[in-house]
């Protein structure tokens, strides 16, 4: 028998072995009209395949793509659109860099250095905001470690570490309290609908010997 994990593989799948076995078909046809008229009828089929994207302002641009593609970038046609870039499309992305360094409180988290450590680039007012609110996230998260009690004479110096030397966090800045940020995370959103006991008007019935 002839097995699909045998064959050549399929460029793009979801259009199936059968349009990629045409697309080979009109490569062979010896003149480039009658190639084209027989890519013209392909993509017809191919838009019926791929009914999603003609939701999309260049669907057929798009189809004419993935004809150039399943081809292999061979097929010998007059496109009615510039024929797509071959090497841009197998060009592999970028590996993205991940910032693995050391975190100097992992109760914190990560997020909350780097907010702590952009607190130099404001001033004024915007500076105070800030400081607010990072100290209070530190507080809430340092909750989520600790649960029994929190200082914010504790909060206030751990996020004086963090800052750069230029930023002087005051020794009687005024965090929230507990049981608002303990509230706010615990507080199950309104207006929901409570859910009927299906049982409730059922009747019982008793049994008679």
């Amino acid at each position: 028998m002839d097995y699909n994990t045998e064959r050549e593989s399929l460029r793009l799948p979801e259009y199936g072995r059968y349009i990629h076995e045409y697309v080979q078909q009109i490569k062979a046809m010896s003149t480039k009209e009658e190639r084209t008229k027989a890519a013209h009828s392909l993509i017809t089929v191919m838009g019926n395949l791929n009914p999603s994207l003609k939701d999309t302002s260049d669907y057929k641009r798009k189809l004419w793509d993935h004809l150039i593609i399943i081809s292999n970038f061979e097929l010998d046609v007059d496109n009615p659109f510039p024929m797509p870039d071959k090497e841009l499309l197998e060009e592999k992305p970028h590996a993205v860099g991940y910032n693995s360094g050391k975190i100097m409180r992992r109760h914190y988290g990560k997020l909350v250095e780097r907010m702590a450590s952009h607190i130099v680039d404001y001033e004024g007012e915007e500076r105070e905001i800030l400081i607010s609110l990072v100290a209070n996230t530190m507080k809430k998260n340092y909750l989520n470690w600790n649960k029994n009690v929190v200082n914010d004479s504790t909060i206030i110096q751990d996020l004086q570490h963090l800052t750069p030397d230029e930023v002087v966090i005051q020794d009687n800045l005024q965090l929230s309290e507990i049981k608002d940020l303990v509230s706010k995370q615990k507080n199950p959103p309104k207006n929901i609908p409570k859910q009927q006991n299906k049982y409730k008007n059922r009747k019982t019935i008793k049994k008679t010997k």
